[in-house]
């Protein structure tokens, strides 16, 4: 059969397990025929035919809960035009300044080294199952700061860093079709336009139940079960997609949740608190393709001094279109029969606004993705440029990578161990100047030395280096306080001690002359 004799063409694929339409309508006349009998027939035919194949009992059988999420049907359509109301739709608006910042978080975030840290009662403590090396001064310090690792280095007395571990093989290979970064990059993506991202467990009963693989499920089609009880707050996940309906044990499956505060169980994400924004940012780009599709806004006006019949308008204005239409013929020369004049159309205050409208738009967006708008100005110079690095990192990559490894502290390290935790890096950039200010007063002041500054460079130590120096000059403060004895000014002398050393001076005097006069 033809696509042109025939409005609806159907095709069998095996991945589907059903026949699906391949031409909805012919291109041709734009009309769409209504399902015969026979396509029906097909349609539950080539149904039942897939879901045989793929070992389902039943027509109403699901989808293996191992293989739902990645099923080819499984994916909505493109963007629509309505305001978005539900996470489905959320996903949808994955596009535009929405795609530019939510692209940029997950792949900064997925950027970020992890690893993996033990701590340990002993310090210098061996272990016999993992492989470990000393923390450096530096991740030490941004440990020590960090008050989601406050209950693990509290009662310790040694934290170092695991090299080799089952956990970080896991992170590094997550399935058979996905890497690292592609795990981060979707669960920080889902987490911008819907606020949940969730990670379903493959566990292998042959390593005692420990997870052998992990897949980020699209978090449009999966609902928390609330429990009936606190301590059963939530029971499980729903994953429901057109007639698949499946249960996820709560215990399979590791949710990433950014807060609500109208529904403490639902994610609230970056797309629904800007959901206004997005939405004028999507009419917006419609409104400027319906321009450019349509020549909805004027060019020019073109008067005329004598009344012209509507034929003779109209074969004016198509051979005006011939002649001067499209974007090949710009910048052609004008020429006009006697008696037309032309006249240049402005911009309108209403589509001046309409641009500046755009801008702001743009600036909403991104304050909501946390990427400031300097990263994508061209004109901004290097000051300001680095700057929104600074806050974009500070404010924008290392909260989410918090969130993040928290919640792996939380459900998934302690699968293996209650004395392990993952800790992201910390890529929030220093002040140079000031470090620079504050390493060199340290050292003078005798509080570290040189070969810790220098290991904090990245150099080899110095001979001598490991000695703490100070300056001779100082003195204590209790010195200081009060003057020296030999320092002290004498008193002035009494008014009659003045008069007898006088008195015994010209006496004195008088002999000498006595003396030389002979």
């Amino acid at each position: 059969m033809s696509v042109e004799n025939v409005h609806d063409t159907w095709t069998y694929d095996t991945r589907v397990g059903y026949p699906h339409r391949m031409h909805a309508q012919n291109t041709r006349t734009g009309y769409t025929m209504k399902q015969s009998r026979l396509e029906r027939f097909a349609y539950t035919y080539g149904r039942l035919k897939g879901l045989v194949q793929s070992g389902a009992k039943s027509a109403d059988a699901p989808i293996t809960a191992e293989t739902a999420w990645i099923h080819p049907t499984m994916w909505g359509p493109g963007m629509g035009t309505s305001k978005p109301r539900g996470k489905e739709q959320f996903v949808q608006q994955f596009t535009s300044w929405v795609y530019i910042c939510a692209k940029l978080n997950a792949q900064s975030v997925a950027s970020v080294p992890i690893r993996l840290f033990v701590a340990s009662q002993t310090k210098g403590k061996k272990f016999k199952t993992i492989t470990t090396r000393p923390v450096e001064r530096k991740q030490m310090n941004f440990l020590r700061h960090n008050q989601g690792f406050q209950r693990f280095i509290r009662k310790s007395e040694d934290v170092e860093e695991v090299t080799s571990h089952p956990i970080l093989d896991l992170l590094q290979s997550v399935n058979p079709f996905m890497n690292s970064r592609d795990l981060w990059e979707l669960t920080s993506i889902f987490c911008d336009l819907t606020g949940e991202a969730y990670w379903y467990l493959i566990r292998d009963k042959r390593r005692f139940g420990l997870p052998s693989a992990i897949w980020c499920i699209p978090s449009q089609y999966v609902t928390p079960i609330p429990g009936e009880t606190l301590d059963d707050f939530i029971q499980g996940y729903k994953f429901e997609r057109g007639r698949t309906k499946l249960t996820l044990p709560r215990e399979d499956v590791i949710y990433f949740q950014y807060h609500n505060p109208r529904n403490p169980i639902a994610g609230m994400g970056c797309v629904q608190g800007i959901v206004d924004a997005v939405y004028i940012n999507a009419q917006m780009y419609e409104y400027e393709e319906s321009v450019f599709k349509n020549k909805a806004r004027i060019g020019s006006i073109i008067e005329t001094s004598e009344a012209i019949s509507t034929p003779e308008l109209d074969r004016l204005r198509e051979d005006f279109h011939q002649k001067y239409g499209g974007v090949q013929k710009s910048g052609e020369n004008l020429i006009l029969p006697p008696g037309l004049k032309v006249v240049k159309d402005s911009m309108t205050p209403e589509e001046l606004a309409f641009i500046e409208g755009k801008q702001i738009t743009r600036q909403e967006i991104c304050a909501g993705l946390d990427t400031p708008i300097a990263l994508f100005d061209p004109t901004a110079n290097r000051a300001n440029y680095e700057s929104a690095l600074y806050f974009y990192a500070r404010n924008g990559v290392m909260p989410r990578c918090v969130r993040f490894q928290e919640k792996l502290n939380e459900r998934l390290c302690p699968m293996y161990d209650d004395k392990i935790f993952l800790a992201f890096d910390n890529i929030v950039p220093e002040d140079q100047e000031l470090k620079l200010k504050m390493d060199t007063a340290y050292v003078q002041a005798g509080i570290e030395a040189i070969n810790e500054i220098r290991g904090e460079l990245g150099l080899d130590a110095k001979p001598g280096g490991d000695e703490l120096y100070i300056d001779n000059r100082m003195m204590p403060l209790s010195m200081a306080s009060q003057p020296r004895p030999e320092t002290q000014p004498k008193p002035p002398p009494k008014p009659e001690e003045t008069e007898e050393e006088a008195a015994k001076l010209a006496e004195l005097v008088r002999a000498k002359l006595r003396g030389m006069l002979g």
